[in-house]
């Protein structure tokens, strides 16, 4: 009885010392660093914390402390010069999930990713080693490279292929487009599908619940409220008491409310006459219906319209709305833009513009971005522009 009791003291010390030991953050970094300050932050949602700062002395850093559980950080090297205000141009920033764990970091600065994308200056990624949290991230990403490869590819193509020639030369190859985008689409529901497997196998690892998170954070969601509730619960019974449970299930509950299916909500917008009329008086039912968001301000909304002008004049007669919904702050600039662009269909204005039910109730933080609804007025397709939107009527309307 003696030796057990000293077994489960022994066994009870290791945890408390593994759980003590916190993580230490080794690094060395080659070039002109001799006095660079070190950051490391915590990712939050609207801006990173720093959670702890060192000098680079002798190309070293050391950063010490503890989390509570691992989680998604970054490193900035801040290379400004003593006394002057730091320069992003001479900020470098590497993610990766930090642990309680020994890790260390090898980077060259001059190599290293910067805060502004140089086409130029060839980037390496850090050498971070010690975080078993981020050996998992990074085998995910080996196993999916050859489907990002392929999406960087198609990406290429759209923008070459399809995108230059209809804003340089005012030419849509709108076949050529479709066939870019339905190749994508396949690619995208592989990716999909690996991904939701390495979630369901790795249920107990922050890089899981992180990627559920991810699907429900941002103006698009590819799910239906029944599949928003199952993943949130896939991850409960893992992280349910944490803060971070918390703040999926917050996420979880914005991203139902524009989720697959779901009934378009009522809000209250200024028509061209400024009058206040609800949504549901100008959305038609049986027909599809595009919520085009958008604003006089916004180049490639601007740009996209003259697609949209012979999209309406090809559909409108076979059952397809566009109702245009502008974030403009101020009247003037909404109507002139209406009026310049020769927007004939319906054209609507948040009164609040991006601080308002737009934002709030349809999760619209940036524009350009489009809802389509089916012909019950449910939520059916997100983010169909240019091409994507010709892939959608085609197939819709079977042409």
């Amino acid at each position: 009885m003696r030796n057990m009791f000293f077994v489960l003291l022994s066994v009870l010390l290791f945890s408390a010392c593994q759980f003590d030991k916190g993580y230490t953050v080794t690094g060395t970094i080659a070039g002109e660093v001799e006095g660079a300050r070190v950051y490391l932050k915590r990712i939050e949602l609207m801006e990173p914390v720093v959670i702890d700062s060192a000098v680079i002395a002798n190309g070293h850093f050391e950063l010490k402390g503890q989390v509570d559980y691992p989680g998604l950080h970054t490193i900035v090297i801040d290379c400004t010069p003593a006394g002057e205000e730091s320069d992003p141009r001479q900020m470098y920033a590497s993610n990766f999930y930090l642990e309680n764990s020994d890790i260390t970091y090898q980077g060259d600065i001059a190599t290293l990713p910067g805060y502004y994308y140089n086409p130029k200056r060839q980037t390496v990624k850090p050498v971070i080693v010690g975080s078993k949290t981020q050996d998992l991230s990074d085998s995910f990403a080996e196993q999916t490279k050859p489907l990002l490869q392929k999406l960087r590819e198609l990406d290429t193509r759209y923008m070459q292929e399809y995108l230059k020639p209809y804003f340089d030369e005012k030419i849509e190859k709108t076949e050529l487009g479709i066939d870019i985008v339905r190749q994508e689409r396949e690619v995208m529901a592989q990716l999909k599908q690996e991904e939701l497997a390495f979630i369901q196998a790795n249920l107990n690892s922050v890089v899981a619940l992180d990627k559920v998170r991810n699907y429900f954070q941002g103006m698009y969601v590819d799910f239906t409220v029944d599949q928003v509730d199952e993943m949130t619960l896939w991850v409960e019974p893992h992280w349910g008491t944490t803060p971070l449970y918390a703040q999926l299930k917050e996420a979880a509950q914005s991203a139902k409310r524009v989720a697959l299916g779901e009934k378009f909500k009522e809000i209250e917008l200024l028509n061209e006459q400024g009058e206040l009329v609800k949504l549901s008086s100008v959305v038609d039912s049986g027909k599809y219906v595009m919520l085009e968001f958008w604003a006089s301000w916004c180049g490639p909304c601007r740009g996209e319209i003259p697609h949209l002008r012979r999209v309406n004049e090809a559909y409108a007669g076979d059952g397809f709305k566009i109702i245009s919904i502008s974030v403009d702050s101020n009247d003037q600039e909404w109507l002139q833009a209406v009026g310049e662009e020769n927007m004939s269909w319906t054209q609507l204005r948040d009164p609040k513009g991006m601080e308002g039910a737009v934002r709030d109730v349809y999760n619209v933080y940036g524009v350009p971005t489009c809802i389509i609804l089916n012909r019950e007025g449910r939520i059916f397709k997100t983010n169909m522009r240019g091409a994507y939107l010709d892939a959608f009527l085609v197939e819709a309307f079977q042409r």
